[in-house]
């Protein structure tokens, strides 16, 4: 996120944390985070795009994979 306005950065830190608490919902999707975010679709979206280049679909995704990423990387997997 280097290179961003700050608020940018906190716009697109305040939505990490939004999914970021949600990651046990695994129905926590596009619709709920827009709920969260206090945002309509198409401003949520528009502003997403801007700043990542990347639809909300694909940033949930992203940040879902880079948690799992830390979880297997640090060995805290239980069975």
């Amino acid at each position: 996120m280097t290179g961003l306005p700050e608020s940018d950065q906190v716009f697109i830190m305040k939505l990490e944390g939004i999914v970021l608490a949600n990651l046990s919902d695994e129905n926590f999707g596009v619709k709920e985070l827009i709920d969260k975010s206090g945002m309509t679709y198409a401003s949520l979206s528009r502003k997403l795009r801007k700043i990542t280049d990347k639809n909300i679909n694909q940033f949930i995704r992203e940040i879902r994979l880079k948690k799992a990423y830390e979880i297997l990387k640090e060995g805290k997997v239980t069975a």
